[in-house]
């Protein structure tokens, strides 16, 4: 689910800023995008990586963000990137989407339908004979 973007990780797959701080989660990440200074920013994001948008995709299991943070140029706006996500995966984490419903709806009907087949079988071996 992708309200687990917002768990940290690991100590072994922390994110190490050049400045030495260490990132967890999205969270350590919008704090730091909002003080970080422009030599350790850059020594990250450059004209062919992306530091930040790569541990996004590949340890956090974001990809929707990760994208979102390689058409970022600022950390500035790498940030407001990032806390937007964090209020949208939080909003997804109260409120289940429809789709989450109706799968688990859908798991209910069948097993109801097994259950009552077998039910139904078992009456028809004992009153049937």
């Amino acid at each position: 689910m992708m309200h687990r973007c917002l768990e940290s990780v690991d100590k072994e797959k922390e994110f190490h800023v050049h400045d030495g701080a260490r990132l967890r989660n999205l969270h350590d990440l919008a704090i730091i995008l909002d003080v970080i200074e422009d030599k350790d920013f850059d020594h990250h994001v450059t004209p062919h990586r992306n530091d930040f948008s790569t541990w996004v995709s590949e340890v956090i299991g974001d990809v929707e963000l990760a994208d979102e943070l390689l058409r970022k140029h600022t950390a500035h706006h790498m940030a407001a990137s990032v806390k937007k996500r964090i209020r949208e995966l939080n909003v997804m984490r109260r409120h289940p989407t429809a789709k989450h419903l109706l799968t688990a709806r859908i798991k209910e009907f069948l097993l109801g339908m097994v259950f009552g087949y077998i039910i139904g079988m078992f009456l028809a071996k004992v009153i049937g004979g």
